[in-house]
């Protein structure tokens, strides 16, 4: 299950291990997200009237490994 992250802890985490390292981190998990492209099964998304933002929650997966994006 993916959990919300939230500010004061994306905060806790960047001041802990530097803006830097954070970018480039993250930068690293979605190159290797992006070159796995392939292997994740996709599927059209819904529109949700009710959603405010247009974020819908759109589950994906790549096998072992799967995600869900946020409401």
């Amino acid at each position: 299950m993916v959990q919300h992250v939230g500010t004061a802890n994306l905060i806790r985490l960047v001041d802990s291990i530097g803006m830097e390292p954070f970018i480039a981190g993250l930068a690293d998990y979605i190159a290797t997200d992006f070159h796995r492209w392939d292997s994740f099964e996709r599927s059209a998304r819904l529109a949700d009237p009710w959603n405010l933002f247009g974020l819908v929650s759109a589950p994906a997966s790549s096998g072992p490994v799967s995600a869900c994006a946020a409401e």
